[in-house]
C-alpha cells in the first residue's frame, strides 16, 4: 500500500487526468490510509503496561504499533494480518505472539519487533521468577522457536534458579549466549540438573557461549550434554561450549561438567570448571569434559579443579584427532584420559600444566600423536603411585619438553614415562626436578620396541630419580641418546651372545657365574655402534672370528677380560672390532 501524505489527500492540482479537490472534497479512502498512518503512530507512543491490554486493543489494522511495558517482556508489537495460529499457539507464555481478544488468530495477530535476537525474558524467564516459573518459560521459549529457520537466544546477565532439566531436540541452528561476561548464571536447584541438547543435523550444531552453569546439588547431573547424530563422516564445524563456567554453589558439584556425543569437530573454549572442595583423595565429581564417540575435538585455555578425571574419550567409534592445548589442570585423580576402544590417530597435547593425584595424561591405542611443552606434577596430598605420561599400545607418537616433578614430600613412588607395548615413538628433552619419592622417568615396557629416547636429564633435587629403566622388556630394538645419567646395563649373564639392545649409552658389564666365552654381541644398533665392557666376574672370555663376522680382537686371538678392565669394540657392518682394552 502505498504511503499518503496530508498535501497529496488534500491536493490543489491535476494529474492524471484528477481533478484537484475543492474545499471539502477529499477522496475518503485516501483521507482514511491517512488518518490510520497517524494512529499508527500514536499507537506506538502509547505503552500499554500489560499484554492483556494489548490484547484487548480493539484497533489494530495491519502495521499497528504497540509498545508493552511489563517488566522483564519490554518491547514493540506490531498487528500483522494473516494466519498466524501455529505460532500463537506454540507461544504459550507470549515471548512474542499476542491473539487479540476480537480477532482469530488465522486471521492476524501481535508480533514481537525484533532484530532476530530472542531474549528469553519476554517468555518469563527472569532473576524474579522462580525456578518452576523460569524451567517453563525456556521451554515455552524453545517450544516456539522450533518453529523458526535458526534462533539467537541471549540471555540478560543475572542469576536464574530452575528445577527441571532443560531438554531439547532440534535439527535447526540455535546459539545460546549472555549479554554480558561472567555474569549469567543459571543455578539448578534439583537433583538431575543441565541442559541435555540434541542435534539432528550436523551443519547446523549448536553453539553455548558465556553461561555460568551451577548446581546446588552434590551430584547434580550433568551441566551441559550435547548429542549429535551419529554419522560416518562430516566436513563442516561442530558444536561449540566457549567460556562455559561449570561449578557447584555451596556444597554443590556437577557430576560432569560438559559431555558430548557422537560430535564431529566438537570444540571446548575457555572452560572453567570446578568439583567439590575435599582434603583426601576422593573426588566426587567425575568428569570435568567428557567425549563419548566424537571425532577431532578440540579444546584449548582450560581451568579445570578437582574432578577424578579432567577430559576424558570413550565409546567405540570415531575418537581421532584429539587437540588439547593451553591450561591449568589442578587437583584432579587423572588429568587427560584418552582411550578408544580400537586404535586411532591423533594430533596434539600441548602447553598445559597438569597437577594430578594419580596420573597427568593416560594414553591407549592412539598413535601419531604430539605431546609437547607440558609441566606435570603429582599433587602434593597423593599417596598413590603416580605417572605423569602413562601410554599403552601407542604408536608413532612425538613427545618433547616435558617437565615432570614430585616436588613436595609425599609418599607413593612416581615414574614419569611409561611406555608399555609402544612402538615407534620420540621422546626428546624430558626433564625430572624436585623428585622426593623413589622412581624413573622414563620406563619402556613389555614389547615396547624401534623407540627413540634422547635428552633425558633427571634434573635438579632429584637424586632419587632413575633417568631409564626397563620393566619386563622384550624386546631390544630402542635406540637411546644422551641419557643423563644413564648407569652401566648389565649383559644377560652366561650367554655367549648377549644382546646389547636398548643400549642406554654404551657401557656395560658381565655377570657371569660360569666360563662364557663370548662369540658375539646381537641385537646392535648397526655400524658405529659402540661398548665398552668391563669384567665384574673372572668367567668372561671373548672369542677372536677373522672372517668379518663374531668380533675382531687385536691381534687375532681370543681374550679373557680381567676382573674390573674393560675392552671397547665398535660395530662394522657384521663384525666387533676391538678399538681398545685398559689391560
Amino acid at each position: 500500500m502505498t504511503t499518503l501524505t496530508a498535501a497529496q489527500v488534500w491536493r490543489d492540482y491535476e494529474t492524471d487526468g484528477v481533478p484537484s479537490s475543492g474545499a471539502h472534497k477529499v477522496v475518503k479512502s485516501e483521507a482514511r490510509q491517512l488518518l490510520t498512518s497517524y494512529e499508527l503512530g500514536i499507537g506506538a507512543a502509547t505503552p500499554f503496561g500489560s499484554r492483556a491490554a494489548i490484547k484487548a486493543a480493539t484497533t489494530h489494522p495491519d502495521g499497528a504499533t504497540v509498545y508493552l511495558t511489563e517488566v522483564g517482556r519490554e518491547g514493540r508489537f506490531v498487528f500483522r494480518t494473516g494466519d498466524l495460529s501455529t505460532f500463537v499457539t506454540a507461544d504459550t507464555q507470549e515471548g512474542m505472539y499476542l491473539k487479540a481478544d476480537d480477532t482469530a488468530a488465522s486471521s492476524g495477530a501481535w508480533v514481537r519487533v525484533t532484530n532476530a535476537i530472542i531474549d528469553p525474558s519476554w517468555f518469563g524467564f527472569q532473576e524474579a521468577s522462580t525456578a518452576s516459573q523460569n524451567v517453563t518459560a525456556f521451554n515455552a521459549m524453545l517450544a516456539l522457536v522450533s518453529l523458526f529457520d535458526e534462533a539467537y537466544i541471549r540471555i540478560r546477565g543475572g542469576l536464574y534458579l530452575l528445577n527441571a532439566k532443560i531438554t531439547y531436540s532440534t535439527g535447526k541452528t540455535v546459539v545460546v549466549e549472555s549479554d554480558t561476561i561472567d555474569g549469567c548464571i543459571l543455578r539448578w536447584t534439583n537433583s538431575d540438573g543441565g541442559i541435555d541438547f540434541t542435534y539432528t543435523d550436523h551443519p547446523h550444531a549448536p553453539s553455548f557461549i558465556g553461561l555460568n552453569l551451577e548446581t546446588t546439588q552434590a551430584a547434580g547431573g550433568t551441566a551441559l550434554k550435547i548429542t549429535g547424530p551419529d554419522l560416518p563422516t562430516a566436513t563442516e564445524q561442530g558444536p561449540k561450549a566457549i567460556d562455559i563456567d561449570c561449578r557447584g554453589e555451596g556444597s554443590g558439584y556437577w557430576t560432569t561438567g560438559i559431555h558430548f556425543v557422537n560430535a564431529w569437530h566438537p570444540q571446548v573454549v575457555r572452560p572453567d570448571m570446578k568439583g567439590a572442595d575435599f582434603g583426601t583423595q576422593v573426588f566426587p565429581m567425575s568428569y570435568g569434559i567428557r567425549f563419548t564417540d566424537c571425532q577431532a575435538p578440540a579444546v584449548r585455555d582450560l581451568l579445570m579443579f578437582h574432578m577424578d578425571t579432567a577430559i576424558a574419550a570413550d565409546g567405540s567409534i570415531h575418537g581421532e584427532g584429539v587437540n588439547i592445548g593451553g591450561g591449568e589442570i589442578v587437583g584432579v585423580n587423572n588429568g587427560i584420559v584418552w582411550a578408544p576402544e580400537v586404535f586411532k590417530p591423533g594430533a596434539t597435547i600441548h602447553d598445559l600444566h597438569i597437577n594430578a593425584y594419580r596420573r597427568g595424561i593416560h594414553l591407549a591405542n592412539y598413535g601419531q600423536l604430539t605431546i609437547h611443552d607440558c609441566l606435570i606434577y603429582k599433587t602434593q596430598l597423593s599417596t598413590q603411585d603416580w605417572v605423569g605420561i602413562d601410554m599403552a599400545n601407542c604408536h608413532s607418537n612425538y613427545i618433547h619438553h616435558i617437565k615432570l616433578a614430585c616436588p613436595a614430600a609425599m609418599t607413593g613412588n612416581a615414574n614419569g614415562i611409561v611406555l608399555a607395548n609402544c612402538e615407534d615413538n620420540t621422546l626428546d628433552h624430558i626433564q625430572g626436578d624436585q623428585w622426593n619419592v623413589a622412581g624413573t622417568l622414563v620406563i619402556l615396557a613389555g614389547s615396547s620396541d624401534r623407540n627413540h629416547v634422547d635428552h633425558i636429564v633427571r634434573g635438579r633435587e632429584a637424586v632419587l630419580l632413575n633417568a631409564v629403566d626397563f620393566l619386563s622388556l622384550t624386546t631390544f630394538g630402542n635406540l637411546f641418546d644422551n641419557i643423563a645419567p644413564s648407569g652401566t646395563q648389565t649383559l644377560a649373564a652366561n650367554s655367549t651372545t648377549p644382546s646389547v639392545g636398548n643400549d642406554r649409552n654404551g657401557m656395560w658389564k658381565t655377570a657371569n657365574t660360569a666360563a662364557t666365552a663370548i662369540t658375539t654381541f646381537t641385537d646392535s644398533k648397526g655400524s658405529g655402534h659402540t661398548i665398552k665392557v668391563r669384567a665384574f666376574d673372572a668367567n668372561t672370555s671373548l672369542v677372536h672370528n677373522g672372517s668379518g663376522t663374531g668380533i675382531f680382537l687385536r691381534g687375532g686371538v681370543n681374550v679373557s677380560i680381567p676382573i674390573a678392565q674393560t675392552i671397547t669394540l665398535v660395530r662394522e657392518d657384521n663384525a666387533w672390532v676391538e678399538t681398545g682394552r685398559s689391560f
